[in-house]
């Protein structure tokens, strides 16, 4: 299983949070352009994180009226919310930005 940099993984979690309140938002207006829109908009992250096995997808949907996303985040194999993943980054950036003192 591929490492996730952690570039990647605060991009989809942002791409995650775009989607928030969706079922208002108004689709294409073409069947094409629904399916595009549903290609372009339909995500999926899978890999390792600091030793953590980490599965993210954003499926997006459009039918003629409204726009429909199924979202799902699991932490070695366990369902979690967006939030524990941000809590993941945040630790993990945490311990990248202190430097490590050298042994004598």
């Amino acid at each position: 299983m591929p490492e996730i940099a952690t570039q990647d993984l605060k991009s989809f979690v942002e791409h995650w949070n775009k989607f928030k309140g969706a079922y208002f938002w108004t689709p294409p207006g073409s069947s094409s352009g629904r399916r595009s829109y549903e290609k372009q908009n339909s995500r999926a992250l899978t890999g390792r994180y600091f030793g953590k096995e980490i599965n993210l997808s954003v499926d997006v949907g459009c039918s003629c009226k409204n726009v429909y996303v199924t979202k799902s985040a699991c932490v070695d194999g366990e369902k979690k919310t967006i939030a524990s993943v941000k809590a993941l980054i945040k630790r993990y950036e945490h311990c990248i930005a202190r430097p490590v003192s050298e042994t004598e």
